[in-house]
């Protein structure tokens, strides 16, 4: 088995992400660390169609 280490961390939580959301260029790991504090499934409908600045991607490539 091999132990590649997480290219980003969650802001919220702070585990290791391999993939996940980029919001105000802070990481989230979930939908649960994303849609806490208030911030809404119907928000961050507007704010990835509104703002390139936030989406969801992969990192796989960089813990490689």
């Amino acid at each position: 088995m091999t132990n590649t280490k997480a290219p980003r961390q969650c802001d919220k939580c702070g585990k290791g992400m391999f993939d996940g959301y980029i919001k105000n260029y802070e990481y989230y790991c979930s939908n649960k660390c994303l849609f806490s504090d208030g911030y809404t499934k119907e928000q961050w409908k507007k704010d990835y169609t509104d703002d390139g600045e936030n989406y969801w991607t992969t990192w796989y490539s960089e813990g490689e």
